[in-house]
């Protein structure tokens, strides 16, 4: 039998792959970049590191994850360029294979789309940008990216122990940033059962309570942000995703965003919209398989069924009559001869 040939992108994906690692890895001989955010960073690393406390004078309030394992490798003595470098693509790594689960497991994609999106999201200047800065975003990615990873195995596999650890490691992203509640909803979904989820949703948002009740400086941005009534500060966050999802899709650097923002709202709308449609028209395996399931339920429901069963030795002649009458007749069900086919033994 002749096996088929493996297609030019199949082959293609895993060199582009390895050729962005390689080049990544390159980076570990850089200096680090920094600016006003990451030298924060640093200071309250430093700061954790020497037993003075999370909040340093003259620093803002961050979330201390990232401080936290920055401050271990000066334990260790490790606090060099190289080694922050090296921390931050271990997580990149580890949120590139997690990214890889999430599009085959929960969105059923092949492996050649799976892997262009995954080469895309490597390309982006936004990644590329953080991965030699002493900031908490690419360590962030790789923490939400592997609990959504465990979230989705749970809700497919239904096993508890996955499930445990996707909340572990979306807890552990809200200690590096505050934007981990976004994986709230994937918490609650991945709970099979509706007492669970509504457990579920308790704990998440008196947990949020708590979290913001703790942070003074987000607590103030949250309520300063919606002091322009709902209305509109709702279409200025809505605005400012648009805004965000083109300036991914078009990767802008986001030095450049202001002064090309009314195109990349524009360019985020048409996405977001193309995305949209392409979800709903698509034929995925787990959309048939539902499709399938809804087709057999409505025709068990819509057409009784009858079993029939006769002792084959002594009434092979009435059940030969009785099931040829009711297969041409128009009894409103449907007839499954479950009677032996031959001499029992």
């Amino acid at each position: 039998m002749r096996r088929p040939s493996t297609s030019v992108r199949s082959r293609a994906l895993p060199a582009a792959l390895v050729a962005l690692a390689a080049v990544y890895l390159v980076q570990l001989a850089s200096p680090l970049r920094l600016d006003t955010d990451s030298s924060s960073y640093l200071q309250i690393a430093s700061s954790i590191a020497d037993g003075n406390g999370t909040r340093p004078t003259g620093t803002p309030s961050f979330p201390v994850g990232y401080p936290l394992l920055v401050a271990g490798l000066d334990t260790v003595g490790l606090a060099t360029p190289w080694a922050i470098v090296a921390l931050n693509l271990a997580f990149l790594a580890l949120a590139t294979a997690s990214l890889w689960v999430v599009l085959r497991r929960g969105l059923d994609l092949g492996e050649v789309a799976t892997g262009t999106v995954c080469a895309l999201t490597l390309l982006s200047s936004a990644i590329a940008k953080h991965a030699v800065m002493p900031m908490s975003e690419v360590v962030f990615y790789g923490l939400a990216a592997a609990a959504l990873a465990l979230l989705t195995i749970s809700a497919a596999d239904g096993r508890g122990s996955v499930l445990v650890g996707g909340i572990v490691l979306a807890l552990a992203a809200c200690f590096v940033r505050t934007a981990g509640i976004a994986l709230a909803p994937a918490v609650v979904l991945a709970f099979r059962s509706s007492r669970s989820r509504v457990v579920a949703v308790i704990t998440v948002v008196a947990g949020a309570a708590l979290a913001l009740a703790s942070t003074p400086r987000y607590l103030d941005e949250l309520s300063g942000g919606w002091r322009g009534g709902p209305l509109r500060s709702g279409a200025r966050e809505g605005r400012d995703l648009l805004e965000m999802l083109g300036a991914a899709v078009g990767n802008i650097p986001e030095s450049k965003i202001d002064t090309v923002s009314p195109f990349l709202v524009a360019i985020g709308a048409v996405a977001l919209t193309v995305v949209t449609v392409i979800w709903a028209t698509s034929d995925s395996p787990k959309k048939q398989k539902r499709l399938a399931g809804r087709k057999v339920r409505d025709k068990l429901v819509r057409v009784p069924r009858a079993f029939v069963s006769f002792d084959f030795d002594n009434n092979a002649n009435e059940k030969i009559l009785f099931v040829g009458q009711a297969k041409n007749s128009r009894t409103p069900f449907e007839i499954h001869d479950w009677s032996a086919k031959e001499e029992m033994p």
